[in-house]
């Protein structure tokens, strides 16, 4: 599937969007199983995946659409502001797949970590910032 990168590039909602229905193809999941899982209209799923305004509230509903993704808003909006760069990660299902689930691991496990071990990893961040 081809999307319309030139339009949605620099807008991160439209973008989210369209990385929930590219994860959602992408894990096997129609419009309406999503949808009833996540306990909203799927017509109004299909206009916020679509960008159209008037679907579902993004900020309302996509935590429960992450879930039934099994990731978190915050790994949607990450895999939505890399789209802005690398918007072909949107036509690759399975690289797309990986890439939520290697961040929502990732982020899993940073948030278990000790205090301790997060002010490290966080300072070993802060100096290789470029």
């Amino acid at each position: 599937m081809t999307h319309r990168h030139d339009e949605t590039t620099g807008r991160i909602p439209a973008l989210i969007g369209m990385v929930v229905r590219a994860l959602r193809q992408a894990r096997g999941l129609g419009v309406n199983q999503l949808g009833v899982a996540a306990g909203i209209e799927p017509a109004n799923l299909s206009r916020f995946e679509r960008g159209v305004r008037g679907g579902v509230h993004a900020a309302k509903y996509l935590d429960l659409i992450a879930h039934c993704l099994d990731t978190r808003a915050s790994v949607l909006y990450a895999v939505a502001e890399l789209a802005q760069t690398r918007p072909e990660i949107l036509d690759q299902p399975e690289r797309l797949s990986r890439t939520v689930t290697d961040l929502t691991r990732l982020m899993r496990a940073y948030l278990e970590l000790p205090d301790t071990a997060r002010r490290r990893i966080d300072a070993i961040l802060a100096e290789n910032r470029g």
